[in-house]
């Protein structure tokens, strides 16, 4: 099953995607294109995450600290 793709992700399952309900915690059950970004990069940078969430910051760290603060972009 580790290889199977998610029909609403195309991300491997058990993997997050930008339409990966989230699994645990304040925002459990929104979709991680909804996660605000502080509340990811609080939990990056407080080492409280691994395995598929740590990846999924990781392709998106760009994207959340600009999200964060607008002024990255410029």
């Amino acid at each position: 099953m580790k290889n199977q793709l998610s029909l609403l992700n195309d991300v491997p399952e058990g993997e997050y995607g930008h339409e990966t309900p989230f699994r645990w915690g304040k925002y459990q059950g929104v979709m991680m294109r909804d996660i605000p970004a502080k509340y990811l990069l609080d939990l990056y940078n407080g080492n409280k995450i691994a395995g598929p969430l740590l990846k999924y910051v990781h392709a998106n760290i760009k994207r959340l600290k600009e999200e964060h603060n607008p002024k990255l972009k410029q």
